[in-house]
């Protein structure tokens, strides 16, 4: 059953929400609602209930979106907030009682279609390198990272959908060494520039638990602190010893 994530600091919604057949969590904790987003796998809205003055602010809504573009939040607020990004459903407090249910009810469940994601991802600034024997190693910014594979920048034709290369990326002190296979291209689109994606055909589950678990390290710091900019990351030792990654 899909969850709705409700972040409020009243209990005003209650009585609305009690006969919509899903599953409804609430918070009123910063921290809490970043972990909420980025660990619950059937999030299908996120509703923001709270007065405007209190921290909560565009950067963290366009934050949201770039790392969940996928899920649908709607702000309940006494006033208009101007550029909010496309994903989210502003709502007068004053007419939540007619309008909220019939945008929940319209928006389709997260497990519809192919549009749910498997991995979280997250955008560093990276650099990879496609290898193949007998060719030129090519080096692309690999872009919105997951422990199943990543996006790699590139305006040049990419190689053939299908065809198999070893690829690397470099972290800060560490390194991901693992076949890949390639998918279909992308044009730039409001998230991403033009493209290509990779998908991770051998990665071992140890590395991709860490892959994973540094993800979401940086989705929930990007939600808390929105204006700062995401550091590359390292890893201990230990870990590294653990998912087999070759130190730089």
């Amino acid at each position: 059953m899909d969850t709705i994530l409700v972040f409020s600091d009243t209990a005003r919604l209650g009585n609305l929400l009690g006969d919509i057949p899903l599953t409804v969590i609430k918070t009123s904790s910063r921290a809490e609602l970043a972990r909420m987003i980025v660990e619950t796998d059937d999030l299908r809205i996120l509703i923001i209930d709270i007065k405007e003055k209190t921290g909560l602010h565009k950067p963290f809504f366009y934050s949201l979106a770039k790392s969940f573009p996928l899920l649908k939040v709607i702000l309940i607020t006494e006033n208009i907030i101007d550029d909010c990004p496309s994903n989210c459903i502003q709502l007068h407090r004053g007419k939540i009682k007619d309008k909220l249910k019939p945008v929940i009810e319209s928006t389709a469940p997260v497990n519809s279609g192919n549009e749910r994601r498997k991995f979280n991802r997250f955008d560093w600034p990276l650099k990879g390198h496609l290898l193949q024997k007998g060719r030129q190693r090519r080096t692309c910014n690999v872009r919105s990272m997951s422990a199943g594979g990543a996006f790699l920048e590139s305006i040049e034709s990419p190689p053939q959908t299908g065809s198999r290369f070893l690829i690397r990326i470099d972290f800060q002190d560490f390194r991901v060494l693992t076949n890949c296979e390639i998918m279909d291209s992308r044009h730039a689109s409001s998230n991403l520039p033009a493209g290509f994606g990779v998908r991770f055909t051998d990665l071992t589950q140890a590395s991709a638990q860490v892959i994973d678990r540094i993800v979401e390290d940086a989705l929930i710091h990007a939600l808390l602190s929105p204006e700062s900019k995401p550091e590359i990351p390292s890893i201990g030792e230990e870990e590294l010893l653990t998912a087999s990654f070759d130190i730089l």
